[in-house]
């Protein structure tokens, strides 16, 4: 007997599985008595919250070897005969019931066609699952598709929309009031909102995110009933700058802070970039150093994808023998393009004081 039963997982759309697995093998030993009879093989038990229809799949059995096997279960107290087969055909494959939360203990018998000292060839066979439920998915126009996955980022200003698949036994559910309520960061309520699925069980609602509004993660809530059943979900998505400076450093060729440059010298900048989407995002780095009369000594810039996370650039660039001495300041920004190509700023800049000696 196993002593760890196997758990049924729910999943979407009708689809389950057994946990940690739904593969069952028996291998026959040492054939001295023509009848073997295997209880207590496997013990399953029920997902929370959902009623599982259980059965037998991909039988593999060698017909020349074995006369009769039968698959049955105990569960609340009766027998239940799940699979029997005979004489090379299948005569009954079945399903039965598994209630939320309950356990059926299910059991094997084998009569051979041959006997002899020896191993014969294994059977295999497939424990399958399935249930009938509503089922609701929410996702937003850029991430999140399936149950309970995370949406991409967005940034202030830009617009959201959000679409519900709803669904009963894998099929499309139209009519359905889905009811929509986006959260702030703290949990505080966002925004609520309803929709109604079309011919495709799709439900779908847009709005704008202010330019002022709180950085963080906005968990989006879906629900919606049908004959009973219950439908929610949920998909996370982040606010905030998509590509961020997150800091600019004044360093030497080595990567050691620096407080000042030389006239005529090379000055380096590390610049650490911050991209909250879940992908690469193409982006334009620029360092604009000015003096203490603001005049602006030149311009240096990377352009590339960024990888979702935090990055670090090294910029180098001259300082003009020209420049004054004294009080300085690096200004680092992040643009979609240069903005002569119509690009515009990811964010806010970010920048650094340093001082300009003489050189």
């Amino acid at each position: 007997m196993n002593d760890q039963p196997l758990i049924i997982l729910s999943g979407a759309d009708g689809v389950a599985t057994v946990s940690p697995t739904y593969d069952v093998t028996v291998t026959l030993r040492s054939v001295i008595d023509a009848n073997n009879i295997f209880s207590d093989v496997v013990r399953l038990y029920g997902a929370t919250g959902y009623e599982s229809v259980v059965g037998i799949a991909d039988l593999t059995i060698n017909a020349v070897e074995i006369k009769e096997f039968r698959v049955f279960v105990t569960y609340l107290g009766n027998p239940i005969l799940l699979l029997h087969f005979q004489n090379g055909l299948v005569l009954t494959n079945s399903t039965f019931l598994l209630h939320a939360e309950t356990e059926a203990i299910m059991g094997m018998s084998i009569i051979t066609e041959v006997i002899r000292a020896g191993p014969l060839n294994p059977i295999t066979f497939r424990i399958a699952v399935s249930y009938e439920r509503a089922f609701i998915d929410v996702y937003t126009q850029k991430a999140g598709v399936g149950a309970n996955a995370v949406g991409d980022a967005f940034a202030p200003g830009e617009l959201v929309t959000l679409t519900a698949h709803m669904t009963y036994g894998g099929q499309n559910l139209s009519g359905i009031y889905v009811e929509f309520q986006v959260n702030y960061p703290n949990g505080s309520v966002f925004l609520t909102q309803f929709a109604i699925t079309d011919e495709f069980g799709l439900a779908s609602i847009s709005f704008r995110l202010p330019m002022k509004l709180v950085f963080g993660v906005y968990n989006s809530y879906v629900s919606a009933s049908y004959l009973g059943y219950q439908a929610t979900d949920v998909v996370p998505f982040t606010v905030g700058w998509i590509v961020r400076i997150s800091s600019v450093t004044p360093i030497d060729a080595l990567g050691n802070p620096r407080t000042s440059f030389a006239r005529g010298s090379t000055a380096y900048f590390k610049i650490v970039v911050d991209n909250i989407a879940l992908s690469s995002k193409e982006a334009l780095i620029t360092v604009n150093p000015f003096d203490k009369l603001s005049q602006p000594l030149g311009v240096a810039a990377v352009k590339g994808w960024i990888a979702s996370g935090s990055s670090e650039y090294i910029i180098s660039m001259p300082i003009p023998m020209w420049a004054l001495l004294g009080a300085a300041v690096v200004r680092a920004n992040s643009f979609t393009e240069w903005p002569s190509l119509g690009g515009v700023a990811y964010g806010p800049e970010n920048s650094a004081l340093f001082d300009i000696a003489s050189g």
